[in-house]
């Protein structure tokens, strides 16, 4: 309360759904390659119901499932039943794109999975969000596990649009765009 919009209107706060992690590959291929993965994981019923009609748009209702020491695929081509089995979704390896997200910004160099970064992800509350959270290990029975930590506090919701954005690639990759 008491910020802000950009046109100078107050910002109050209100329960909605996020809809939101639109990827578009270059203004070229926009409209032959547009995919948008809707986060399920929360009013799953609510996102699902809305996405159903707009699934022949590539309007895709998902939810991260993290790799539990089990490797788990980006995207998981086969739609999976929610708890209540009345909605398919599709299951995103979320610590197998981290992992995959983490290693493109270790690439210095412009190439093959390099990451550009512009406008409006390269300021430094961007760059926070999506490097918020570390790989760090366990022991579990006596063997090493791997999980994401992130710091109690840190945002990370620039980290969860890349994943996403990652999930819709492999999406559109298994669907036959290259």
């Amino acid at each position: 309360e008491g910020d802000r919009a950009p046109n100078g209107s107050p910002l109050t706060f209100k329960k909605c759904i996020e809809v939101g992690h639109v990827l578009k590959l270059g203004t070229k291929y926009y409209e032959a390659m547009q995919a948008t993965c809707l986060d399920a994981g929360y009013a799953t019923a609510e996102v699902c119901d809305w996405a159903k009609p707009r699934l022949t748009r590539r309007i895709y209702p998902v939810k991260g499932v993290g790799n539990h020491d089990v490797p788990r695929p980006i995207w998981a081509p086969k739609l999976s039943k929610t708890q209540e089995g009345r909605h398919r979704i599709h299951l995103v390896g979320v610590d197998t794109a981290k992992e995959l997200v983490a290693s493109r910004f270790e690439v210095a160099d412009p190439g093959p999975g390099y990451c550009h970064l512009r406008e409006p992800h390269n300021d430094a509350a961007w760059l926070r969000q999506v490097t918020a959270e570390r790989l760090r290990t366990k022991h579990v029975n006596g063997r090493a596990v791997f999980y994401w930590w992130k710091p109690e506090g840190a945002r990370n919701e620039a980290l969860d649009c890349r994943v996403y954005a990652t999930a819709a690639v492999k999406c559109l990759l298994g669907l036959g765009f290259r």
